[in-house]
């Protein structure tokens, strides 16, 4: 169904047609191949029984020679004649025996093969009763043969003929009967011919019904829609899945219909906003007309201002300049104060190293205080061994000995002053340095302040340069400012203007229904 829809108009009708004319001729070729099928196997058939018939005929003519033979044999005497026909009989038999098997083989029908069992039963008795009349003639026994062929032979015989002549009939019934069945199976695909002519029309007939109203039906819903868009309706919608003619004519229709309801959307939403856009204009006009009034005002009011600012920034510029000097004498004074500073340390670091030399010296006493102290009391012992004539060398020994503690404890004490005169010139010799490196912190603090105020002065310069193009712009915006209220009394006329036209054209796109 998708594939027909994607099909053009042509190709449709074309393959309509195309349809229609196989549709036909396969019906006739079908009609003709089955009636053509029925009368061949008619004839095959018709043929088949024939050839039994044929057959039959013959075996039924051999049958009589034969009998004749026999009862010619059987009533004479003569020995030329047994010889003459019994090989005459020899040789019918044994054609009868090959008519036999081909009756047997071409035989498919049941009835007509119990009609053939029927024929065998009378044959084989027949052959037994040819064998022993000549036997009995072979004996010399002719009225005893003669007999048999009277008395036995004939009635079986016209049994076994009447036999073969009902399976002739019911080969001939079956003949006449496939003749009948094959002339009406070929009446019946006659009829079942026209009857799927008759449908083929019918579907043809059909199938041209529906391909007219898939061309007028699109057709008429397209028109209804260029109606509706005349009438300045545009809320329909149309649209087709066929891509043929037909489907391509409606997607378009539909198409234009949607972009024509969206530019009137568009064209009724644009003139709102100009409408809208217009009153605010004309109000937005209004107040700035008062703004540009209020403007003016104000650019005087700063004209003043700045008259004033450049005043002060012309006194900041000095001043600025006069600390940039009075910075820079601090600088150089700073400067000298740290060469100070880094005196003081170098001295207090001198001191330092001088109060470790003492510090070692002190050392050095005491330890002769010590062994001075060792050696009186080495004599004192010595002394008091020597008993009354070291007595006064033990005196002696003694004051020494008086003398080496009080130096060892001096030089105790003045080692422990020289220690606290170390810590207090190390302390001393941290401040100096911190001291500094504060000093040096404070230069070069003060070279930043005095950077600080040289871009001061250069910005307070730059500011009045600045103060002076800003008079001079303000100036040109105070005259512009009155060119502004000149434009806008311009502005207000040119929006009340559009905004007329707006309300004409919404007028207009309103007659459209979206």
């Amino acid at each position: 169904m998708e594939a027909f829809q994607l099909t053009s108009i042509k190709a449709k009708l074309i393959g309509l047609i195309v349809a229609i004319l196989i549709a036909l001729s396969t019906s006739v070729l079908v009609m003709d191949a089955a009636a053509a099928r029925a009368l061949e196997q008619t004839i095959r058939s018709v043929a088949a029984y024939e050839s039994g018939i044929k057959l039959a005929l013959e075996w039924k003519g051999l049958i009589g020679n034969n009998l004749q033979r026999v009862v010619a044999i059987a009533v004479s005497s003569d020995e030329n004649v047994a010889k003459t026909f019994g090989s005459q009989i020899k040789a019918t038999i044994e054609e009868i025996g090959k008519v036999h098997e081909r009756i047997v083989a071409e035989t498919q029908d049941e009835k007509a093969k119990k009609a053939l069992l029927q024929v065998h039963a009378f044959r084989q008795p027949i052959l037994a009763m040819v064998t022993e009349i000549n036997a009995l003639k072979k004996e010399q026994k002719f009225d005893e043969a003669r007999s048999l062929a009277t008395s036995k032979l004939m009635p079986i015989s016209q049994n076994y003929l009447e036999s073969l002549q009902a399976f002739i009939r019911v080969q001939e019934s079956l003949r006449d009967q496939a003749r009948d069945d094959g002339f009406a199976s070929v009446e019946r695909a006659r009829m079942l011919g026209g009857v799927a002519i008759a449908v083929v029309l019918g579907l043809s007939l059909l199938a041209a019904w529906w391909m007219v109203r898939s061309i007028t039906d699109p057709l008429a819903r397209t028109v209804e829609l260029a109606q509706t868009i005349a009438r300045g309706d545009l809320s329909a919608s149309l649209q087709s899945q066929q891509q043929d003619e037909i489907g391509q004519l409606m997607n378009a229709v539909g198409t234009m219909n949607h972009k024509l309801r969206e530019l009137v959307s568009q064209v009724r939403s644009g003139t709102q906003s100009v409408t809208a856009a217009s009153t605010e204009i004309a109000q937005g006009n209004l107040d700035l007309s008062h703004r540009t009034e209020q403007t003016s005002s104000n650019l005087q009011e700063m004209a003043v201002a700045i008259d004033e600012l450049t005043r002060i920034v012309t006194q900041s510029t000095d001043s600025a300049q006069r600390a940039a000097h009075l910075a820079q004498t601090v600088s150089n004074s700073a400067n000298l104060g740290g060469d100070v500073v880094a005196k003081v340390a170098k001295n207090m670091s001198q001191i330092t190293e001088h109060s470790k030399h003492i510090g070692d010296i002190v050392g050095i006493i005491d330890g002769i205080a010590f062994q001075t102290n060792i050696l009186a009391l080495n004599a004192a012992v010595e002394a008091a061994r020597a008993g009354e004539q070291g007595r006064g060398f033990a005196v002696v020994a003694s004051e020494v000995r008086t003398l080496a503690q009080r130096s060892a404890q001096s030089a105790k004490e003045i080692k422990e002053l020289i220690q606290a005169s170390e810590t207090s010139v190390g302390v001393g010799a941290t401040l100096v340095g911190q001291s500094g490196d504060v000093m040096r912190e404070m230069v070069q603090g003060v070279q930043q302040v005095s950077q600080l105020i040289a871009e001061i002065a250069g910005m307070a310069q730059s500011q009045r340069d600045g103060i002076s193009q800003v008079q001079m712009a303000v100036g040109q915006l105070d005259q512009m400012t009155q060119q502004n209220a000149a434009l806008v009394d311009e502005s207000a006329a040119s929006a009340h203007s559009m905004n007329e036209q707006a309300q004409k054209l919404s007028s207009l796109v309103g007659q459209f229904r979206l």
